[in-house]
């Protein structure tokens, strides 16, 4: 589920749509897709490449460009990672985040990326990644 990120809209507080681009339709290494966020006010886009893939073990994104990646583009931002182990008859998913370098046109506005937001953001996917992964319970009857 993670790896599909078309669906990614599903549980992302912020990224409400993701599609493939390039030609790719795989989650593999190299194959890039574009992120549509939104947050309060603000609207912008991420172009991502995955940098690893390995189905029920790990999938790695970094995005590479994006609405204010002007004279950045090309370089990494971000790293996102969703790291999965067997836990019992289910799956621990842990999602981490690592801000990269800030591109020259987000500086002034740094202070704004509020570390506890991105915290609260993370729990909140993985929330509603658990409630989708589990689907509906059945009926006691």
């Amino acid at each position: 589920m993670v790896s599909d990120v078309t669906r990614m809209g599903e549980w992302s507080p912020v990224c409400y749509r993701c599609e493939w681009v390039k030609g790719a339709s795989l989650p593999e290494p190299g194959a890039r897709f574009r992120g549509h966020n939104r947050q309060g006010l603000g609207r912008w886009w991420t172009e991502c490449e995955v940098t690893a893939s390995e189905p029920g073990k790990v999938f790695e994104f970094r995005t590479v460009d994006g609405t204010f990646s002007v004279g950045f583009r090309g370089r990494e931002m971000t790293r996102w990672r969703y790291e999965l182990e067997p836990d019992g008859l289910g799956t621990k998913v842990t999602e981490s985040y690592e801000l990269v370098a800030l591109p020259p046109l987000l500086r002034p506005v740094g202070f704004l990326l509020n570390r506890q937001d991105r915290e609260d953001g993370l729990r909140t996917t993985l929330e509603r990644l658990r409630t989708a992964a589990e689907g509906p319970q059945p009926s006691s009857d």
